[in-house]
């Protein structure tokens, strides 16, 4: 592991040099999990297309985002003002982040199939326990035993999850033709599937095979990789809001920062609305920085025969490892004040004191892009659908406040949130938007 002063240095080399491909074949046991895409032609569709086809157009899909988020949170959450009731806190947020992400992702239809749902959350259970049973395993010779018994299942739900996906993707291709993207398209003509096929188009990206196949099987990793990572967070976030020190006064706090926000229903679906959630962002910050996805960031492997040389002329050898370590980065206190401490104003603070812009923050940005060294645009999806949860449930509901926050499992160098901890509801009357 290197230390924090490295970073920029290993963020920036080329991928002949230092290959983060390698390393996420190697920890993800890729070559264990039913797919055919090329490592490195997905890497490439990423940067691309998901850069070009979602970040892009997430203002175009924030009432659909948000639309989603209403229904889902109302129906799981309830809507009895007169009593409290009891829910499991990470089903909820899996069940909420499954709806949301497949509305914008694959749109209506498929986010109030139930029978989709299910297929997909039975996919994503089994895709992450295949990367991280088989990419954590420290016996190398139990990889294929345990690689081949989750293959089964993982190729099963992949192939139900593909049989609902693929036809819609044959449609927008079929549609989309030789036309590009117009600069301002409609919400059907910004569909994150059609944007995707424009992009594959407009970037003359090299696909082996037949188009439509291979765009379902970035979709399906996608749905994967977007989907769990934002569970977990939305998990870990309402675990340390629920369980904050009373003298934080943090619920009270959060909920006059919504409420001042979103005055009306024209201000749930407006995308400027985000930018005033200083609060909220903050809170959604130092959760990521107390809770981690994963104890080292940036991993890269040495490729050149002869090594490579560090900055401080270190020399290291072909096929080592290099990264940083992300947990104690943000335990750092030469970097954080009482860093072990639970600050959800932490960053507000930064902000009002530096005028520390979002995107600045690299510190608190390698927890959510360890994965992707580069400017991962799957995090900007990712908060504005937090933004959009945290600001709904805690303007709408009351929720009794856990005695104390259990401790995240650790698997590896993963983190994972508690599955047990349930909460106590009820939602708030009189509430107009």
């Amino acid at each position: 592991m290197l230390p924090q002063k490295y970073v920029k240095w290993l963020a920036t080399q080329s991928e002949t040099i230092l290959s983060s491909v390698a390393v996420r074949i190697e920890r993800n046991g890729i070559h264990y999990l039913p797919t055919t895409a090329d490592p490195k032609s997905s890497v490439q569709f990423i940067d691309k297309v998901i850069g070009q086809a979602l970040s892009r157009n997430l203002d175009v899909v924030h009432p659909d985002m948000y639309d989603e988020i209403r229904h889902v949170v109302d129906e799981v959450m309830g809507t009895d003002v007169s009593s409290w009731h009891e829910i499991n806190l990470s089903e909820t947020m899996s069940t909420i982040v499954d709806r949301a992400s497949t509305r914008v992702l694959f749109g209506l239809t498929l986010c109030r199939n139930g029978l989709y749902l299910r297929i997909l959350r039975f996919y994503i259970i089994f895709m992450g326990a295949s990367t991280l049973l088989i990419g954590q395993l420290p016996p190398w010779f139990l990889r294929p035993l345990v690689g081949v018994l989750l293959m089964i299942p993982t190729a099963i739900f992949k192939k139900l999850m593909a049989s609902y996906i693929q036809p819609s993707v044959e449609e927008r291709i079929q549609n989309v033709g030789e036309n590009l993207p117009d600069e301002n398209c409609s919400p059907m003509a910004c569909d994150f599937v059609t944007q995707s096929v424009q992009c594959v188009k407009k970037f003359r990206l090299s696909i082996m095979g037949d188009v439509s196949t291979y765009l379902t099987e970035q979709f399906l990793f996608l749905a994967f990789a977007a989907i769990a990572t934002t569970g977990v967070a939305a998990t870990n976030i309402f675990l340390d809001i629920f369980s904050a020190n009373p003298h934080l006064h943090l619920y009270e706090t959060l909920r006059l920062e919504a409420t001042s926000v979103f005055q009306s229903e024209n201000d749930w679906t407006s995308p400027a609305s985000m930018k005033k959630m200083t609060i909220t962002d903050s809170a959604i910050r130092e959760s990521l920085r107390m809770n981690t996805l994963q104890s080292r960031g940036l991993l890269k492997q040495v490729m050149p025969k002869a090594g490579i040389s560090l900055p401080d002329g270190t020399h290291v050898p072909q096929g080592t490892w290099l990264g940083v370590p992300v947990q104690a980065v943000h335990m750092d206190d030469n970097h954080y004040l009482a860093p072990r401490e639970y600050d959800p104003l932490r960053f507000a603070r930064l902000k009002e004191a530096e005028g520390m812009e979002s995107k600045d923050d690299l510190s608190v940005r390698t927890s959510l892009d360890c994965a992707q060294p580069s400017d991962n645009p799957g995090r900007f999806f990712a908060a504005r659908l937090l933004k959009l949860l945290i600001a709904y449930i805690i303007m709408h509901y009351d929720v009794k406040p856990l005695a104390r926050r259990l401790q995240n499992y650790s698997l590896g160098d993963a983190s994972i949130p508690s599955f047990t901890t349930k909460i106590r509801v009820r939602r708030r009357n009189n509430v107009e938007h």
